[in-house]
């Protein structure tokens, strides 16, 4: 269920530090003072290779193994280096000063450590037997925090040869290592593996795993290896991720901690839970980028992609929102908000969490006083969308999708819940209070049902489920409000106001069924439609009584008695940067759609090249936005500035009886809009668009 972590923000985002399976094998570093130290090394018998200099006091050493496979002590330490090294070679040096490279553990609290090159080169390019591990430049432990530099205080360059720059942890993660990388220093590779360090931000980390930068009050940017540390030290209360990120960590947050951690564009991938929030007083934000949950071996029972809350100690008063997120996980488990706590809050904005296994779910929320949220184009895909089984769920313009098999319990679950296969499923066996509102929003399930209730007392005041409005796979009745309209359009049920379930009409190609809230409709030609309510409904011009079924007229036909087949132009929304893209290619058309554009069906009809006028579309290559012209000295003057001439799109209507298709502007992103719907038009222009007239004219919309 949960990854137990040090309480902080971890998702140290620089990969733990490797250590090789030969150090296991050998003895620990022994333990010396300093005046042992400097007992068994004051006479050197050979040409020295490396000094070593302890608070002031220095000792020269022909042997790496001599001057450095110990535990040093001391405040202020400085390794300087006499000669190229080169640990390649075979039984010249131990295997483990072969592994490490220039091995360093410093034993001290807060102790100054520096590397001084010298002017010389370091190389290693050893093959260790005990497993494919890169040979190092160096390798560095300071148990307790501190400062290490490595400089070159010569003035001929220094250079790493290697096949990994080395390793730099602090064990203990309060005691942050303070890390500068001098100047004058080339290396063959950045792989450079941190944990718990910081130091000022420069081109040096781009490239590495992981990171964050924080903004300081002078204005410059400090290097962190921790989300953590980063917020802790930030003047903002922001870390932002420097490179994609792969390994084991987990964001999480300590009691108190309120951040935003901005994933910069970048992925963070990892096999661990990703989101591990288990403190009260948290307010997290994370932002901006793509979370990627994978393990070859996922557990069904502990390994979540978030979880909220403690199942060890009551926790209250976590906040945890996604803005801009994608998220896709190979899991078992999505989120889940802990049922024992109280006070839990998961916010998807503009955010995706697509679960690909077919026994998975999405979010699991049973907490009490609690809420999960879904708006601006959310998406939650999974095996089973969401589970309710106490709190508050709101979807709002958003998507909730589900892939599994349907499994309907005959009891309630006591522990946890069942999978039902559903995009939304309710269990009221907890007797929790319970409020799901769902409003413009797509509810679909593959091979459930989009919303169903069970364990719910019919006469429960305590539960409120509704379906406001939106498109959904199955019937939903029984949570629709009365004074909503309701038609199922083919095999999806579409509940709004009556404006906002005629547009959805316009697709109709086999069956319209009216049940509820409707007077008047147009449905396209040749579509079979049965009056379902108690009243009379008119039905292009024809009046249906009850319990009635029509089939509408086909499609007219033009002169000679010959019939006219009129094309239909598709239109598709972009939820990225507001464009409406219109097509007579219903290849253009599904493609769109498939890489993540709202199909919204059939916007006008297309004439004939014979019978039609000429459209013109152009594309601006700056902006990624199309404009639509019958006016060609337009579209020339468009093309010489350099949108690109996309040739005629489709030709309109000649006829003035046609109906009119507006054209609205808006002065913030440059987008043009045209839709035949007046009512929609006015609501633009009362948002501040402006209106530029009638563009064209177009048939009426037929199947």
């Amino acid at each position: 269920m949960k990854k137990r972590v040090l309480p902080l923000l971890m998702a140290s985002c620089m990969m733990a530090t490797t250590i090789s399976p030969v150090f296991g094998q050998e003895q620990s570093f022994d333990q010396v003072d300093n005046s042992t130290f400097a007992q068994e090394t004051e006479q050197p018998t050979e040409e020295t290779v490396v000094s070593v200099t302890i608070d002031g006091k220095t000792n020269d050493y022909s042997s790496w193994k001599d001057a450095l496979e110990k535990t040093i002590k001391g405040n202020k330490i400085e390794v300087k280096l006499y000669q190229d090294v080169d640990f390649t070679n075979p039984g010249i040096y131990s295997k483990k000063v072969q592994t490490s490279g220039i091995n360093l553990e410093i034993e001290t609290q807060g102790a100054d450590v520096t590397l001084d090159l010298n002017g010389h080169n370091v190389t290693n390019h050893f093959k260790n037997p005990y497993g494919n591990y890169p040979a190092k430049g160096f390798t560095a432990k300071l148990k307790k925090g501190g400062t290490f530099r490595i400089v070159n205080n010569a003035k001929n360059k220094s250079h790493f040869d290697v096949e990994k720059l080395g390793d730099l942890s602090s064990i203990l993660n309060t005691d942050i290592i303070t890390f500068i990388f001098g100047e004058n220093i080339t290396t063959t590779t950045k792989t450079l593996d941190l944990k718990h360090v910081v130091s000022k931000y420069s081109d040096f980390y781009l490239g590495m795993n992981g990171g964050f930068k924080a903004l300081q009050e002078d204005g410059s940017y400090n290097f962190y290896t921790t989300a953590s540390d980063a917020i802790g030290n930030s003047k903002d209360h922001r870390a932002i991720l420097v490179n994609d990120y792969t390994g084991d960590d987990s964001f999480s947050a300590s009691s108190g901690v309120k951040g935003i951690v901005d994933l910069n564009g970048k992925t963070f991938t990892t096999l661990s839970t990703a989101l591990n929030f288990l403190y009260s007083n948290v307010d997290m934000t994370i932002q901006n980028g793509k979370i990627q949950a994978f393990n070859d071996n996922p557990s069904k029972d502990n390994l979540n992609v978030g979880f909220i809350g403690d199942s060890d100690q009551e926790v209250s008063n976590i906040k945890l929102a996604l803005k801009d997120v994608d998220i896709e996980s190979n899991y078992y488990r999505g989120f889940d908000l802990h049922g024992t706590d109280k006070d839990l809050h998961l916010t998807l904005d503009h955010s995706t969490l697509t679960m690909t296994r077919e026994d998975s779910y999405g979010i699991y929320m049973p907490a009490q006083e609690s809420s999960v949220t879904l708006k601006n184009n959310s998406t939650i895909k999974a095996g089973t969308g969401i589970a309710v089984k106490g709190g508050t769920l709101n979807v709002e313009n958003s998507h909730v999708l589900s892939h599994g098999q349907e499994f309907v319990p005959s009891t309630g679950a006591q522990s946890r819940f069942d999978e039902t296969g559903d995009a939304i499923y309710v269990d009221g066996s907890y007797k929790f209070p319970i409020s799901v509102n769902v409003k413009n929003s797509e509810v679909k399930s593959e091979h459930a049902k989009a919303m169903r209730d069970l364990f719910v007392a019919e006469d429960s005041k305590d539960t409120t489920i509704v379906a406001e409005s939106g498109k959904f796979s199955s019937d939903v009745m029984k949570y629709v409000p009365d004074d909503k309209a309701a038609l199922k359009v083919d095999s999806n049920y579409i509940i709004g106001t009556a404006q906002e379930v005629q547009k959805e009409v316009a697709n109709a190609n086999e069956s319209v069924e009216i049940l509820q809230g409707i007077d008047s409709i147009r449905v396209p030609g040749g579509v079979k439609v049965e009056n379902k309510t108690e009243d009379k409904v008119t039905v292009n011009g024809t009046e249906v009584g009850k319990g009635e079924t029509i089939t509408t007229p086909a499609p007219s036909t033009g002169g000679g008695g010959s019939t006219v087949k009129l094309n239909p132009v598709y239109r598709a929304y972009n939820p990225n940067n507001g464009e409406h893209l219109y097509t007579l290619d219903e290849k253009e058309y599904k493609h769109v759609a498939s890489v993540g554009w709202d199909a919204e069906g059939v916007a006008f009809m297309a004439e004939t090249e014979k019978n039609g006028q000429a459209l013109y579309r152009v594309y601006n290559p700056n902006s990624g936005l199309h404009h639509y012209t019958a006016d060609e000295t337009e579209k020339n003057t468009l093309v010489s500035l350099g949108w690109h001439d996309e040739k005629v799109a489709w030709y309109t209507s000649k006829k003035p009886q046609s109906a009119p298709v507006y054209r609205v502007y808006n002065l913030n992103d440059g987008n043009h809009h045209y839709t035949m719907n007046q009512e929609e038009k006015d609501a633009l222009v009362t948002l501040g668009w402006q209106f530029e007239g009638i563009a064209f004219r177009t048939a009426p919309i037929e199947k």
